[in-house]
């Protein structure tokens, strides 16, 4: 793959990391306010859980295309 390539997966990489991010806030948010109304949050939770995942992955996949950038030859 070559270099380019590289750095535009890398750079749709931290946008779909930092869009993640803010999902997971936004649902810690929205269980927060639900709990404090006394509604389950158990939906929620699992939903957060799945973003946490997902993350998760989103930050191995950036890790290893920034490693993959940094051995990659320059063009």
């Amino acid at each position: 793959m070559n270099r380019a390539t590289l750095l535009e997966q890398f750079e749709q990489a931290k946008i779909r990391l930092a869009d993640c991010e803010h999902q997971a806030e936004q649902q810690k948010k929205l269980i927060a306010v639900s709990r404090a109304d006394g509604h389950s949050i158990e939906d929620a939770e699992e939903l957060l859980r799945g973003l946490k995942l997902s993350h998760a992955l989103h930050l191995a996949h950036r890790n290893r295309l920034k490693h993959l950038l940094a051995t990659a030859d320059p063009e």
